[in-house]
Formats: structure tokens, C-alpha cells, sequence
């Protein structure tokens, strides 16, 4: 028979075995983030996410929205989606040379409160187009 601290020994390293096995076990079981797509097939897996998510919440009007914004990205072509989404780059670059313009304007009149709110245009504006241009690489 086995002493006292040989079973308290054992009995350890058995439970640590254990231990060490259950959350590789665990991270087997977890599902695996399924890959981004891109271009069209990106747009409509969003929409696809979107549209389950409000369909399990019931917002009706949000689930027919959605189904109609996959009807037509069922038209959509890479190509086409590239276009549409360095236009909107295009114009959100318009809007921050716009909004500089402004900041500048106001700069020169010298009003601490019409400074402030043009430089909070201004960075709403670079966070527009950031926005913009990375959805031009999705």
C-alpha cells in the first residue's frame, strides 16, 4: 500500500494531467471564426449576418430592409463595388478639403467658438473618409 504523501503526490499530479488536457480539449470544441470575404461576397455575407440578427430580435422592418439590400446585392458585381466605393473616398476627401477650407476661414476670424465647432466638422469628416477608404480594401 501506498504511503499517505505518495497519494497526495499521485493524486496531484493526476489532477495537473487533467487540468492540462481539459482546455485543449476546450478550445477544440470552440467554433472557428469563419473567413472574411471579400468584394460582393463579403457585402452579401454582412447583409446574410445582419439580416439573422434582426430577424432573432423581430425588428420586422429592419428584416425587410435587409432583404431587400440582399436582393440587390445579388445584382452586384467586384468591379462594380470597387467603383461605388472609391467614389465615396472621392467625395469624403471632397468633404475634408471643405472642411478645411472652413477651419481655415474661421482660424482667421479668430472666433474660439466657431473654430471649435469647425475643427469638430473637420474630424468628423477624417473619420468619414477613413472609414471610406478602408472599405475600399473589404
Amino acid at each position: 500500500m501506498l504511503k499517505r504523501s505518495t497519494r497526495n503526490t499521485v493524486a496531484i499530479l493526476a489532477l495537473l494531467a487533467g487540468s492540462a488536457w481539459l482546455p485543449a480539449q476546450a478550445a477544440d470544441l470552440q467554433p472557428q471564426p469563419a473567413e472574411r470575404l471579400r468584394g460582393c461576397a463579403g457585402k452579401k455575407q454582412e447583409i446574410e449576418r445582419e439580416l439573422r440578427f434582426a430577424q432573432e430580435s423581430g425588428n420586422k422592418a429592419r428584416v425587410k430592409g435587409l432583404q431587400e439590400a440582399l436582393a440587390g446585392a445579388n445584382q452586384c458585381t467586384d468591379a462594380g463595388l470597387q467603383r461605388e466605393r472609391e467614389g465615396k473616398v472621392r467625395d469624403a476627401q471632397a468633404k475634408v478639403k471643405e472642411r478645411e477650407d472652413e477651419l481655415a476661414e474661421k482660424q482667421a476670424k479668430g472666433k474660439k467658438k466657431d473654430i471649435a465647432k469647425a475643427q469638430h466638422k473637420l474630424d468628423d469628416a477624417r473619420a468619414d473618409l477613413s472609414a471610406a477608404q478602408a472599405e475600399v480594401y473589404r
